[in-house]
């Protein structure tokens, strides 16, 4: 089984080849990061070349693929050599061509509810409280789990802890492409719903709180469909930054 834990080092590299445009490895490094993830001495060189030419040598693709070809056991690891299984050939056609249908992917393979939680943050933003998705989490009896759902998206690397004070904690998205992916698998309606109550929560706040989420109000309105709503907070952040700027000035 691969690690849970990669080195920092192969973890930095991941992350940059999300946040930063890296061009793609030559196969030679391509074939040294699945050795490092795998934790193996020697990799089978049909596995590097389907990996190669399937990923084109993206870091974060190279290691999602490994990590798929693993949990489908399509690669064999045994006494630090990593194998090809060809008997499963039909299966190795299935795998994800390019970087968004192997997002996708990743999401559609996490349970059922931690896919629902994952999609309610989307909505939220790419950074997010744990008050406001469980409060919004549309399954209300289940909304006591919603703690522990996100913390297992934080073991699983799709999500990050970026601070817990109290009853507020703040995660984050690692990848906005995650971000994406998840909000992408809604419903239209479903995303209507979910901002309508994301939209509501925010003006049930105390009014000193809530009036510095006007311009995120308004965003939500917006995508719920209630133009006129959003149109009033707009006209309320204006009217709000127009004040900060003549206070600023004097």
């Amino acid at each position: 089984q691969i690690p849970e834990t990669v080195p920092w080092t192969v973890q930095s590299l991941l992350e940059e080849s999300i946040t930063t445009n890296l061009g793609p490895l030559p196969q030679g490094e391509a074939s040294q990061l699945m050795r490092t993830i795998l934790d193996c001495d020697s990799v089978d060189p049909k596995a590097i070349e389907l990996v190669y030419e399937r990923s084109g040598g993206n870091p974060y693709f190279v290691a999602e693929l490994v990590r798929i070809c693993l949990a489908e056991e399509q690669f064999v690891v045994r006494d630090k050599v990593c194998e090809l299984d060809e008997s499963k050939n039909a299966s190795l056609d299935l795998l994800p061509k390019n970087i968004q249908s192997l997002i996708t992917s990743k999401v559609d393979r996490l349970p059922p509810r931690e896919q629902l939680a994952l999609k309610v943050a989307s909505v939220v933003g790419i950074v997010f409280s744990l008050r406001i998705v469980s409060d919004v989490f549309p399954v209300s009896k289940e909304r006591n789990r919603v703690p522990k759902l996100l913390e297992s998206l934080t073991g699983k690397g799709i999500l990050v802890r970026v601070s817990s004070r109290g009853n507020r904690t703040i995660f984050k998205f690692r990848q906005t492409t995650v971000q994406e992916a998840a909000y992408d698998l809604l419903l239209f309606e479903q995303r209507r719903k979910l901002h309508r109550g994301i939209g509501r929560w925010y003006n049930e706040q105390k009014s000193k709180e809530s009036n510095d989420y006007l311009s995120l109000m308004a965003y939500h309105w917006e995508r719920a469909g209630d133009a006129p709503r959003a149109l009033r907070f707009l006209e309320r952040a204006a009217m709000r930054a127009s004040r900060a700027a003549l206070h600023t000035e004097v």
